[in-house]
């Protein structure tokens, strides 16, 4: 079998991360598909309303990890990193 340029198979076909899915349904304004013989329940309207509303949160709270990195070079909140590395372990394992 010849393989050529506009040959892919999913292997090789570029992958997305989680965030540019999440940016791109959150930028699309489309709601989930909805079967069309159902109609849109309001719990239906409420999971995709907070389905919205998630996908437009950061990941990663920006400002309560500078207030971490702030207490812990002023010395005003210690880390024991034996049981932080041990924390990770049994978080990774698990």
């Amino acid at each position: 079998m010849k393989i050529n340029a506009t040959q892919h198979t999913a292997a090789t076909a570029p992958l997305q991360t989680t965030k540019e899915t999440r940016n791109e349904a959150a930028t699309s304004g489309k709601k989930a598909a909805q079967p069309q013989n159902v109609p849109e329940t309001r719990d239906s309207m409420m999971i995709n309303e907070a389905k919205t509303q998630l996908h437009a949160m950061p990941d990663v709270d920006m400002e309560i990890v500078s207030a971490l990195k702030a207490a812990i070079s002023q010395g005003k909140l210690q880390v024991n990193c034996d049981e932080l590395a041990q924390s990770m372990r049994d978080f990774f394992r698990s």
